[in-house]
């Protein structure tokens, strides 16, 4: 009934396209919350790589870096973020994880 209201007024194509919009919409957003939990799962494993002392953790970083992109992070959000942590020189002080912590749990 309401489909045939908005046909006779001619906003049937309006309507349309704003579901589609919304549609979109909302495919964009779930695929940035995906994006955002993948790389947060390769940011940790990139973590408890390097803490560990393997080789392939810039590997993981590098990936990490990329769905933190496709997630929409700012690339200054994503800088402090590596900047920030305990691979880097610079890290601070307590940032990091005792890999020895995890280990025991």
């Amino acid at each position: 009934m309401q489909r045939a209201l908005l046909q006779k007024v001619e906003l049937d194509g309006l309507f349309k396209e704003a579901v589609d919009e919304e549609t979109v919409e909302q495919a964009a957003n779930m695929s940035s919350q995906i994006n955002l939990v993948w790389d947060s799962l390769l940011y940790e494993k990139y973590i408890v790589e390097y803490m560990l002392g393997l080789t392939t953790w810039e590997e993981w970083l590098e990936v990490a870096v990329e769905k933190f992109e496709l997630a929409g992070a700012s690339a200054t959000d994503i800088a402090v973020m590596v900047k920030n942590h305990c691979s880097s020189e610079s890290a601070l002080e307590g940032m990091g994880f005792k890999i020895d912590e995890i280990v025991q749990t």
